[in-house]
């Protein structure tokens, strides 16, 4: 929050693209590429429960925080 109100470019944005903006960064940061993607795809012998258990993981560990 502290980081959006400071940023000069966010004075000529409405709140909603301001928001648009901030979710589009937090997809890029979170999303894998596609190389990634398909190499724990191919490692995985279920790649169905890898990928559940890896977001399970992934959300325990934010709320944690």
């Amino acid at each position: 929050l502290g980081n959006t109100a400071l940023n000069p470019v966010n004075n000529s944005l409405s709140v909603g693209e301001i928001f648009a903006l901030t979710l589009a960064d937090a997809e890029t940061t979170l999303s894998l590429d596609e190389d990634t993607y398909e190499a724990l795809y191919d490692a995985s012998i279920d790649p169905y429960i890898f990928f559940r258990t890896s977001y399970i993981q992934n959300r325990a560990g934010n709320i944690d925080e």
